[in-house]
């Protein structure tokens, strides 16, 4: 499913009746994910999840716009 660039940069900026029916739409989603994502780290924190080290050293280089965008760990 492709979303047309015009209708996120509408619901991103809350412009109109699709943005903000958009942003309606997505705050509880926004929130759900939240609550996963807090879960998680607690899991970790309290070490109840193990955590998992990589045999060598990895190193993230983030920032770089060389055909294309993001970060590739």
């Amino acid at each position: 499913m492709h979303i047309p660039q015009r209708l996120i940069h509408k619901i991103w900026r809350r412009q109109g009746i699709g943005g903000w029916c958009g942003w309606m739409m997505l705050t509880p989603a926004a929130g759900f994910f939240s609550l996963i994502v807090r879960g998680r780290n607690y899991l970790y924190n309290r070490r109840w999840v193990a955590i998992h080290r990589p045999p060598l050293k990895v190193v993230s280089i983030g920032n770089l716009t060389v055909g294309g965008s993001g970060k590739t760990p």
